[in-house]
């Protein structure tokens, strides 16, 4: 699985 990718679209959403 591709956890940096999750990461950043993680910290992605939370940034909005």
């Amino acid at each position: 699985m591709e956890l940096k990718l999750i990461f950043v679209l993680y910290s992605i959403d939370h940034c909005t």
